[in-house]
């Protein structure tokens, strides 16, 4: 599996301007990094050509790259971000765990579940209207749909006060027992080679339970 494990190699040239870099994964275990800055380097396109170079030989993403006050304003603009990033990383440097140290207030987080799910509800539908019944074009769609819900899946396990699983086959048992709905069709998809339309029809039908669950939150805390 690729790692970021050599990342500080690229790093030590303005360590002493860190807070902290972690690595944290996707539910399929893609890597991905988080670069935290006291304050991002007025240079910091010409100090991040080698990491670049590095991460493009390996076909890895680049890292995420903020500072800290990026992070105290965001953090009720984008609290499914930061939860996700939270649930399971591993730190390669840290002069402050300022991930551990996020907290979110729960209207932030109901509100962008909300927005997520009604754009990839709006989105999938357009795409799948677009696709003309191609079954690879279907089964892309959806699994890139569904990767993208899982934020937001993990964002509705914060708001009942649960453990937040990384796993894809924990977050949905975890799901079902917060939702009473049955999610095993989210792993369905995923593992399928080939979709049809009839699993667009099945995905967002389960979207729009999922939207009303979180639309029931958001009516009994007013």
């Amino acid at each position: 599996m690729k790692t970021f494990n050599d990342i500080m190699q690229y790093l030590k040239p303005f360590e002493d301007k860190l807070i902290q870099v972690a690595s944290y994964s996707d539910v399929l275990g893609s890597q991905k990094c988080v670069i935290i800055f006291e304050a991002i380097p007025q240079n910091y396109l010409e100090l991040f050509k080698p990491l670049s170079r590095h991460l493009r030989l390996k076909r890895m993403p680049l890292p995420l790259v903020i500072d800290r006050m990026f992070i105290k304003t965001s953090l009720d603009s984008y609290p499914l971000e930061f939860i996700d990033m939270g649930s399971l990383y591993h730190n390669h440097f840290c002069r402050e765990d300022i991930i551990s140290s996020m907290s979110y207030e729960p209207n932030d987080v109901r509100l962008q579940i909300e927005r997520e799910l009604k754009s990839k509800m709006l989105h999938t539908r357009m795409a799948a209207l677009e696709s003309s019944g191609h079954k690879a074009i279907i089964t892309r769609i959806l699994k890139q749909s569904i990767l993208a819900i899982m934020p937001a899946l993990k964002g509705y396990l914060f708001l009942t006060g649960r453990g937040i699983p990384n796993e894809l086959s924990e977050i949905l048992t975890a799901m079902e027992s917060a939702t009473m709905l049955k999610l095993g069709l989210l792993n369905d998809l995923i593992q399928k080679k080939r979709s049809e339309e009839a699993d667009v029809y099945a995905y967002l039908e389960l979207l729009d339970k999922l939207q009303n669950l979180v639309d029931g939150m958001g009516n009994a805390q007013k």
